[in-house]
């Protein structure tokens, strides 16, 4: 079988999970990762699966076709130009995300002392710290195998990054950091009850403990971090919200004496929120 057949098969055999071009773009990564080809290299020249390549094909192709997300099948994701380790422990990241990064790239102070908050595979922290190495820069998460993942990456890209293990929901844990002056975070905001219009592959891989609050106190880990750095005097947050809640979260730094600005990501949707003294 050649590269560009398996291919075609791969978009054919996940097609009925995914939209057309979603199926056809992921049936080209997973064939590029193998091939080390470019799609242009294969209008040249289609080459031959080996026996080894055949083999990963189909055992990653069976992966898919089970609703395993591409970047956990693969091993990593892409984030801001940079290679991060990913697997079930924790979320992939999101172009999104990559959106509230650039934002506080753009305006926090380069000797920032920051916090993020739900480290996942230390993508927000690791990229902050790359950029602004004048900032010192502290992530926490209450999982261990998501900070096993995040310190890895971290090793791996040479990012210098505190790590802390703990509940942020627990004062005990919020006493025992040291205080920054900005803080970052993309907590778990999804309502429970939109599971049900979730696609698949989200709902049944990623770490729920990640994506989910309870439907009668969407905005528990917000109303948290917000109470937190009001009492240590944090001057800056960087928000990544529900789109149906970035105003409520606006709102409720607004309570606690912040100016609040509201930013669409680029599908139109208000995802972002920085707070302000």
């Amino acid at each position: 079988m050649t590269a560009n057949a398996a291919q075609q098969l791969l978009r054919d055999q996940i097609r009925h999970l995914y939209e057309e071009r979603e199926a056809s773009a992921i049936a080209q990564w997973v064939v590029e990762d193998l091939t080390g080809t470019t799609r242009a290299d294969r209008l040249l020249r289609d080459p031959e699966l080996t026996e080894e390549q055949t083999e990963i094909f189909e055992r990653s192709s069976q992966q898919l076709q089970a609703g395993v997300p591409m970047q956990y099948v693969l091993g990593y994701a892409m984030f801001m130009g940079l290679q991060f380790s990913v697997n079930h422990h924790v979320l992939i990241p999101r172009p999104e995300t990559e959106e509230l990064v650039q934002w506080l790239l753009e305006t926090a102070p380069k000797e920032a002392r920051i916090l993020d908050i739900g480290s996942g595979s230390g993508c927000i922290p690791i990229v902050i710290s790359k950029q602004r190495p004048e900032a010192s820069v502290t992530s926490m998460d209450v999982s261990a195998n998501a900070l096993a993942v995040a310190k890895e990456n971290a090793t791996r890209l040479n990012a210098r990054v505190h790590w802390v293990e703990g509940d942020f929901l627990d004062l005990s844990v919020q006493e025992l950091l040291d205080h920054p002056t900005v803080i970052i975070s993309n907590p778990p905001y999804i309502p429970f009850s939109d599971k049900d219009t979730m696609a698949a592959h989200v709902v049944d891989h990623e770490p729920h403990v990640a994506l989910f609050v309870p439907d009668h106190d969407a905005l528990k880990f917000y109303r948290a971090i917000i109470g937190y750095g009001s009492r240590y005097g944090v001057t800056e947050f960087f928000f990544e919200t529900h789109y149906q809640l970035a105003q409520q979260v606006a709102g409720l730094g607004q309570g606690s004496g912040y100016r609040a600005e509201v930013r669409k990501d680029l599908g139109g949707n208000e995802r972002m929120v920085r707070l302000m003294r």
